[in-house]
């Protein structure tokens, strides 16, 4: 994807990362991009997979209870945005 980042993220959450070292805490602070080009390959792309959901779809759809507590949060406070407008990768 390539587009416009917002300089400060929404929120955060810490979730347990698994390395071969054994899990280790990990902070990730989340930031809103206003995509403007949708890359038909991505350095990631055989390790993800791409989908676009609302932000409560996505909310439902993520396991992390961090991640979803900050979905669901930034949801209630953008109800005025249109649904295309409140999509998430």
């Amino acid at each position: 994807m390539l587009g416009q980042v917002e300089t400060e993220p929404i929120g955060s959450f810490v979730y347990q990362k698994r390395r071969s070292s054994g899990p280790e805490l990990v902070r990730v602070d989340v930031y809103l991009i206003e995509v403007a080009t949708q890359l038909d390959s991505w350095p990631e792309q055989d390790e993800r997979q791409r989908a676009w959901f609302t932000l409560l779809d996505a909310a439902h759809a993520v396991s992390d209870h961090g991640l979803r507590d900050l979905l669901q949060a930034f949801a209630v406070k953008t109800p005025t945005l249109p649904p295309s407008s409140r999509k998430l990768e």
